[in-house]
């Protein structure tokens, strides 16, 4: 059976902001969500396309070169490094950083030491 409503996208981030149960803050739902792209190199073609995907659920999508990276984390809540060296200092930058996620495969460039530690 086809579904004759959907939910808007901006309301499905909404709720899973509310879900942030690993933090001991949890994410503001009114304030701006940021993505943030690391490097120069790698994966460019990605970028306009994951911004138009989410250009309807008000998140900010931005491209930090390497470096800048550590000033552009500070108020992200996702990274995505593109094989970019994502090293402790880096993540301990991001105050809110949820997630740090790899196209592809491979960590090698993220130090997952300091993501255990920080949570």
């Amino acid at each position: 059976m086809p579904r004759t409503t959907a939910a808007p996208r901006a309301a499905t981030l909404r709720t899973t902001r509310a879900l942030s149960w690993r933090f001991e803050r949890p994410l503001d739902p009114d304030a701006p969500f940021k993505v943030v792209f690391s490097g120069e190199r790698h994966f460019l073609a990605a970028l306009p396309l994951t911004r138009a995907a989410l250009a309807d659920d008000g998140v900010a999508l931005v491209q930090a070169p390497t470096e800048s990276l550590a000033a552009a984390v500070a108020d992200a809540q996702v990274v995505i490094p593109f094989m970019e060296r994502l090293d402790a200092a880096i993540l301990e930058a991001g105050t809110d950083v949820r997630l740090v996620v790899q196209f592809g495969v491979g960590l090698e460039g993220v130090d997952r030491d300091a993501c255990r530690r920080l949570g």
